[in-house]
């Protein structure tokens, strides 16, 4: 019985071994910026891109719900560009805009997007006045399990004597700026 339970360990051994040996030679063929190129410390994760744009939406869905706003927003999809230094790698980024509230409806759906997003496994990165001219809050917040990053900022129509007609035309609203992290496809060529 001891020899077998020793043929067992001696097997486990040699296959964890094995495996660990398998991923140090992906990661050394890959070169430490490859298997990290976008900065986050991890692998990509293997992703058809298909389903990374499905998963943006469902990010870009779940931001929308849990502001409460059933407003106007643009239509634009998730577009796809190439991770630099990652054979095969991308990343889906996902920008729209809703609008049609007033400017203290939207600035109260930031301020819920700020309380709630943490409840859904989201962590706020930074909720502070944008470093812009207009000075409008803006909300930074990362999806601690699929780590996308989110930006939602207040976009207020300028107002004043030295405001142009095209900025005038425009409407109130919060605009969101969705980020995945990169994932691999065998398939993606880098053409977007």
């Amino acid at each position: 019985m001891t020899e077998s339970i020793r043929l067992r360990t001696r097997r486990k051994t040699r296959s964890f071994c094995f495996t660990s040996g398998i991923v140090f030679l992906v990661f050394a063929a890959a070169g430490c910026s490859s298997a990290v190129g976008d900065g986050s410390g991890y692998l990509p994760e293997e992703m058809s891109v298909g389903a990374a744009r499905d998963l943006a939406r469902r990010q870009s869905s779940v931001i929308l719900e849990t502001s409460g706003l059933r407003f106007e927003t643009t239509n634009g999809g998730p577009s796809v560009s190439e991770c630099s230094d990652v054979e095969h790698g991308y990343r889906v980024t996902h920008s729209w805009k809703v609008f049609g509230p007033s400017r203290e409806v939207l600035t109260q759906a930031l301020e819920k997007l700020h309380r709630e997003l943490p409840r859904r496994g989201w962590k706020v990165v930074r909720f502070e006045q944008a470093k812009s001219k207009a000075r409008q809050m803006r909300l930074d917040v990362e999806d601690v399990k699929l780590h996308h990053t989110v930006t939602i900022e207040e976009d207020f129509v300028p107002q004043g004597p030295d405001v142009s007609r095209w900025e005038k035309a425009g409407r109130d609203g919060l605009f969101v700026y969705l980020d995945s992290p990169c994932y691999v496809d065998t398939a993606y060529k880098g053409e977007g």
